[in-house]
């Protein structure tokens, strides 16, 4: 049967209306595929940049890294391997530059970013999202980001030729280089900030495009519902190109994942690890993703309070602020990571964490040894200013002791002349003590010297009877007929008194200290020499709490002590051990909890030579002889108990002594009638004009003038051109009386110089 002119006119409309809705339907099926496509481009585009920033920051990170090693070395391969960091942020530039001109040279923008290591296939997406998504806010914020970045670079680069003009001056400037290094630091942190923002914005970015994805994705498929009443063959084809689109945007992340040099580890809304990458596992020393996979990330954090504020942090942010932490290898070991981590949404709706991992050991590692090497040297500069200062005051002491002795051995009285004695050697100790904070101040070790170690226990044992408790006892046990040890006999006093005072502290309710001398053969000092060396053997043990076998295998470690706060710098034992190297000898220890310690110091024999003539004490009230007139000495220090000393000492040899107070006073004197000194005694360090420039003034106008200077400083005695004369002598601080009696005879040429009385 025919149809009806409405059933025509019907099926006309059918016609036209499944047309319409066809070509409608095809229509919004190659929008939304150009959308889609345009869509996967952008999120490769953007995960492009996401890669190039994980590049430019590790570049970044290897550069910083890199100062640090040549600050610390002066090695030019650190230098050039900062140089080469440098240059990837460079092409990196070049390329963001070139694609924010008006007409960019493309061929310019694919260089600079494979100059930046970024892969050449994500180079065209890179270039579309730059030139097509100016005015999209996650893109300038992440230019703006760049930018940053690049200025901080810039400054960074400036304050690594200041670090290399300080390490290559000849005579590296510790300060400068601190100061610089803390500049570079605070640089690194600000690039951080850069990065993590850079990241995070484009993160956010790609965020966007994804849910943007997802909308078509959703759309497509609503699309396709419809495209199938009229193809469902075409529909299907459109399935499975945008299945594949997806693969292969997995395939690129995961390939980013893998081969990224940062550590990144994926953990779940239940804080279980799901994914490591090879880096990760290579930070933490681990073999296989299935050790950690499945496990809470407690396993990696030394302290549980820092993981729990980090998750919280997280939490609330949505992300963890760049920060520097300590973290536990597999082996237990531990070592510093800086971690950064962003809250990514889970499709079902929970949230995962992306943690990225770059270990800093070695960074701080170099932050230590650069603050261990800044106490130290104000430690030396404390120790040599109070040294100084006490060498006045010790002078004193020695100088009057010096002549109460004098005048004790005349009278005969025993007891006094005992007592002075023993205040005498006491000073000597303190005095040994004081030459040692010098030599700390200035890094310098003493020569070496012949010492009788039985003699010199001998003298200890009767100092420590009187600074021990009387809760313990201290005993000698030596062997006769030790031969004489090659030390300085100030760094001997040292040792003993060291592992003494430690000894006491080991016994806080009493004891036995006991001090021995023995001789032993030690291996040969190295493999050029096939005899043993005979070593002189002081041992100190106590029967004190003794030590566990990590305190022990510590207890010579700078800083590293038991006492609680403040009561011990960790320092008396590591100063034994570096005194004991440094003389060529060795150091042990054995202890056992409850069980006391033993300290075993073995000292290299000094070799034979020949015997001195021993001189003999000349008299206090010796005059200079030969002269018709007693010599005139002007007399100048700028301390007043020192300056009386020297006078009463000079006056009782027979000296005139014309005092002054500083420089300007003994140029007044001489400027008001004096006569021209026969000699000048002076200090080297006085307000105002110092020694050596009053001595010069005094010779342009009086003539040359025999000079002996004084000082508590040892090594001023070189210090200038003036001081090198022939006709200037120099006399360290503190001294007795005979000492520099000898030292201005010697200097005036009326006697030999002679020993100290």
């Amino acid at each position: 049967m025919a149809p009806t002119t409405t059933e025509s006119a019907r099926r006309a409309l059918g016609e036209r209306t499944v047309f319409l809705l066809s070509a409608g339907v095809v229509s919004g099926i190659v929008t939304l595929v150009v959308a889609a496509v345009l869509g996967i481009s952008a999120l490769q585009g953007v995960r492009g940049y996401v890669l190039g920033e994980g590049l430019w920051a590790k570049a970044q990170k290897r550069g910083v890294i890199a100062l640090y090693q040549y600050a610390r070395t002066a090695d030019e391969m650190y230098w050039t391997e900062f140089e080469d960091a440098v240059a990837v942020t460079l092409s990196d530039r070049q390329a963001r530059l070139e694609l924010l001109a008006d007409d960019p040279d493309l061929d310019r923008v694919r260089e600079g970013f494979e100059g930046g290591d970024v892969p050449a296939e994500l180079v065209p997406a890179m270039t579309r999202v730059m030139r097509w998504g100016r005015g999209l806010d996650f893109v300038e914020e992440s230019l703006a980001a760049w930018a940053g970045g690049d200025e901080a670079m810039d400054e960074l680069v400036e304050r690594a030729a200041a670090l290399r003009e300080a390490v290559l001056a000849p005579t590296p400037d510790a300060e400068r280089i601190g100061a610089e290094l803390d500049a570079i630091a605070a640089l690194d942190d600000r690039l951080t900030e850069f990065e993590a923002r850079f990241s995070a914005t484009l993160n956010q970015g790609a965020l966007r495009v994804e849910r943007g994805l997802q909308w078509l994705v959703a759309l497509m498929a609503a699309v396709a519902a419809a495209v199938i009443l009229v193809s469902l063959r075409r529909a299907a084809a459109r399935q499975r190109a945008h299945e594949r689109a997806i693969e292969a945007s997995e395939a690129r992340y995961r390939q980013f994942f893998d081969h990224n040099t940062l550590g990144a580890c994926l953990i779940g809304a239940d804080g279980a690890v799901q994914e490591v990458n090879p880096a990760f596992l290579s930070i933490f020393g681990y073999d296989h993703a299935d050790e950690v996979r499945g496990r809470t990330t407690a396993q990696f954090y030394t302290d549980p309070d820092v993981r729990a504020r980090v998750r919280e942090e997280i939490r609330q942010e949505g992300h963890l602020t760049p920060r520097e932490m300590e973290a536990a290898r597999k082996d237990g070991s531990m070592i510093w990571i800086l971690v950064t981590a962003t809250q990514l949404p889970d499709p079902a709706g929970g949230s995962n964490i992306l943690t990225m991992v770059l270990d800093v050991t070695e960074k701080k590692l170099l932050e230590s040894e650069v603050g261990r090497a800044r106490r130290l040297e104000a430690m030396g500069q404390i120790a040599g200013g109070v040294a100084h200062d006490f060498n006045n005051l010790l002078t004193v002491i020695q100088g009057n002791v010096s002549l109460l002795l004098s005048t004790a051995r005349k009278d005969g009285a025993a007891e006094r002349r005992q007592l002075l004695e023993e205040v005498s050697v006491g000073a000597d100790a303190a005095a040994s003590l004081t030459a040692q904070l010098l030599e700390f101040s200035r890094g310098e070790a003493p020569d070496l010297d012949r010492v009788d170690v039985n003699r010199a226990m001998e003298r200890h044992v009767g100092l420590l009877g009187r600074m021990l408790p009387d809760s313990i006892t201290c005993r000698l046990d030596q062997t006769p007929d030790l031969p004489p040890a090659e030390i300085s006999p100030a760094h001997l006093d040292q040792i003993v008194l060291s592992l003494a005072l430690n000894a006491r502290d080991a016994m806080p309710s009493g004891g036995t200290l006991t001090i021995s001398t023995a001789t032993t053969k030690a291996p040969p000092a190295d493999h050029g020499s096939s005899e043993a060396r005979e070593m002189v053997v002081v041992t100190v043990s106590d029967t004190g709490v003794g030590m566990d076998e990590d305190t022990r295998r510590r207890v010579f470690e700078p800083f590293f002590t038991t006492k609680p706060a403040h009561s011990g710098t960790g320092m008396g034992l590591a100063t034994v051990y570096g005194i004991v190297n440094r003389c060529g000898g060795s150091v042990d220890v054995e202890s056992t909890p409850g069980n006391g310690a033993v300290f075993r110091v073995a000292i290299p024999v000094a070799p034979a030579q020949a015997p001195r003539p021993e001189a003999t004490p000349a008299p206090m009230d010796a005059v200079p002889i030969g002269r018709d007139r007693p010599p005139r000495v002007l007399l100048v220090d700028d301390t007043d108990a020192v300056r009386t000393l020297a006078r009463r000492i000079l006056e009782r040899s027979g000296y005139e002594v014309v005092e002054a107070e500083d420089a300007h006073a003994a140029l007044e004197a001489l400027d008001g009638g004096e006569d021209a000194p026969d000699l000048i005694l002076s200090d080297i360090l006085m307000a105002g004009i110092d020694g050596p420039e009053m001595v010069r003034l005094i010779r342009e106008r009086w003539g040359d003038t025999p000079v002996v200077y004084m000082s508590g400083y040892t090594d001023q005695a070189l210090a200038t051109e003036e001081m090198r004369r022939s006709d200037t002598s120099f006399l360290p601080k503190p001294f007795r009386a005979g000492e520099l009696r000898n030292a201005v005879d010697g200097a005036l040429g009326r006697t030999p110089p002679r020993p100290e009385a």
